[in-house]
């Protein structure tokens, strides 16, 4: 592949003939145009490209929440892109059409959260967690509100031609840290979330808490909790 030292055309992407342009951190590189591939039909390449695809799925699900985009872009090195990196972290713990209670939708946090009830139907998710203790790492004189983002993984469709899997996203609304009483998130669906939710009759919840200052600006996340109802 070459590299165009001059950009007369401004950013090239696309193909012209045998000729490939791309543009990779705002510089155009030009390449012969490969020849026809036919992808094997293996099951070890079926299952590879499944993975990949699930992973790359859930990957979009998380960086849908604004906050976790900006999480997640701390922990990558400078000009990287946070999204490849959520697909990598993630990719050993999916299969084809399922996933494993070990996928991250944030990093790995000192912060955590003791999950004490968790209810999903096809109208509502609720989440009851405990009283936020010395030992969750909260500094409450400085965090004052708790907020859930949460990403429930739906499989097994209830007839055919609906696709394998989905992914609903879920935001609460933020609530007060309190160390003396559980804290209780009622979230309802969205109308179009609560007829996704009936096609299927698995689901699977993952979700993170996000705390804020007086200020609304975001302190801290809490490792994955992870949950199959």
């Amino acid at each position: 592949m070459a590299e165009l030292e001059k950009k007369f055309f401004g950013n090239l992407k696309g193909s012209l003939g045998d000729v490939v342009f791309r543009n990779r951190n705002e510089k155009n590189y030009v390449a012969h145009k490969p020849k026809s591939y036919n992808a094997p039909s293996t099951a070890e390449f079926k299952e590879r490209t499944g993975k990949f695809k699930l992973a790359v799925k859930l990957a979009s699900a998380i960086y849908s929440f604004y906050p976790l985009k900006k999480i997640w872009a701390g922990a990558v090195a400078s000009g990287k892109s946070a999204f490849p990196h959520i697909v990598q972290v993630n990719y050993p713990f999916v299969e084809e059409s399922n996933i494993t209670n070990m996928v991250a939708m944030a990093p790995r946090s000192s912060f955590g959260v003791n999950l004490q009830n968790l209810n999903i139907d096809n109208t509502s998710l609720t989440i009851e967690l405990a009283p936020i203790a010395e030992a969750s790492n909260v500094d409450t004189s400085v965090e004052k509100q708790i907020q859930i983002l949460a990403v429930v993984f739906l499989q097994q469709p209830v007839q055919a031609g609906l696709p394998d899997y989905d992914f609903l996203k879920i935001t609460s609304a933020k609530m007060n840290i309190d160390a003396v009483n559980p804290i209780v998130f009622n979230m309802p669906l969205f109308t179009a979330d609560s007829g996704i939710a009936g096609n299927y009759t698995n689901k699977k919840i993952m979700f993170t808490a996000i705390t804020y200052d007086e200020t609304d600006s975001v302190v801290q996340f809490s490792s994955t909790v992870n949950y199959s109802a």
